[in-house]
C-alpha cells in the first residue's frame, strides 16, 4: 500500500463522522466527547489525571501516539485532549461487537483491516489523506491490537505504522504515556463481560517529536516510556 502526500487545498472539507456535513459531524464529535467527559469526571473525578496538555497543537494535523493498555484508552484520551481525534482503529466484523461500530462511527474513526493491501487499503488511504488536509488529529496505538500482547501494561515494539503515516505526510508527533487502564478493565473475562473498575488514571502528553528528528518508531517508543519515568505533577482535566 503507498501513501501520497495530500496537496494543499481550500476545497476539501473535513471527514465526515456521520456522514452528514462538516458542522453535523463537530457537533457529533462533541457530543460524545461531553458524554465521555461526564462519565469519567463523574466516576473518578480525581482519580483522573491529565498532564501537558499544552504539548497539544492548537491547530493543525498531528499524530497523537500512545501506548496501549485497555480497550478504553480511546474514551480516555477523548477526555484528555479537547481537540477532536481521528482514531485508526482495526475494522474486522468477526472482532467488533456491535457498540464497537456505534462508537467508531461516532468518534471518526478511520478503520483499517488486518490486512490493508488486500482488503479496504485505498478506502483506508483516502480518509487518510482527507483528515490530513482538513488539519485534525490522528490518533495512533503503534503497538498495535491489544489482544495480542501478554503483558497489557508493557510498552512493546512499536509497529511502522506511525513511522510511515509521520514521514509520508510530514506529521509531528504528540507521545502520549497512560498509565492506570490495564486495571480500569482486566482481560481476564470475555470481552463483553469485563468489569470495570474505579482505578486511578493518569494521562502523560509531551513535548511535540519533529517529524525530521524521528529516524524510527523506536525513537517513538523511546519517549512515551520517559514520560513514564518523568515524575508526575498534581493536575486534574479541564472541564
Amino acid at each position: 500500500m503507498s501513501f501520497e502526500k495530500p496537496q494543499p487545498s481550500s476545497e476539501i472539507p473535513s471527514i465526515k463522522r456521520l456522514e452528514g456535513e462538516a458542522g453535523e459531524k463537530d457537533w457529533t464529535y462533541k457530543k460524545l466527547q461531553k458524554a465521555v467527559k461526564y462519565v469519567i469526571e463523574k466516576f473518578w473525578g480525581d482519580k483522573f489525571k491529565v498532564e501537558g496538555k499544552e504539548n497539544v497543537p492548537k491547530s493543525g494535523s498531528a499524530i497523537i501516539a500512545c501506548n496501549h493498555s485497555s480497550h478504553l484508552d480511546p474514551e480516555f484520551l477523548i477526555a484528555a485532549i479537547n481537540r477532536p481525534i481521528h482514531f485508526i482503529g482495526l475494522q474486522d466484523k468477526e472482532f467488533n461487537p456491535l457498540y464497537v461500530k456505534i462508537f467508531y462511527k461516532l468518534a471518526g474513526v478511520i478503520g483499517v483491516s488486518r490486512n490493508p493491501l488486500k482488503e479496504g487499503g485505498r478506502d483506508f488511504v483516502k480518509k487518510l489523506q482527507e483528515v490530513v488536509k482538513s488539519g485534525e488529529l490522528i490518533g495512533v496505538f503503534p503497538e498495535g491490537i491489544l489482544e495480542e500482547k501478554k503483558d497489557k501494561s508493557e510498552i512493546v515494539e512499536f509497529k511502522p505504522g506511525v513511522f510511515s503515516i509521520a514521514k509520508k505526510y510530514g506529521l509531528d508527533v504528540v507521545p502520549v504515556r497512560m498509565s492506570g487502564t490495564d486495571k480500569v478493565r482486566p482481560h481476564s473475562q470475555p470481552r463483553l463481560l469485563q468489569k470495570i473498575n474505579i482505578e486511578p488514571v493518569e494521562v502523560k502528553i509531551g513535548e511535540i517529536l519533529r517529524q525530521e528528528g524521528i529516524k524510527a518508531p523506536e525513537d517513538v517508543r523511546q519517549a512515551i516510556i520517559a514520560l513514564g519515568q518523568k515524575k508526575s505533577v498534581d493536575k486534574t482535566p479541564e472541564k
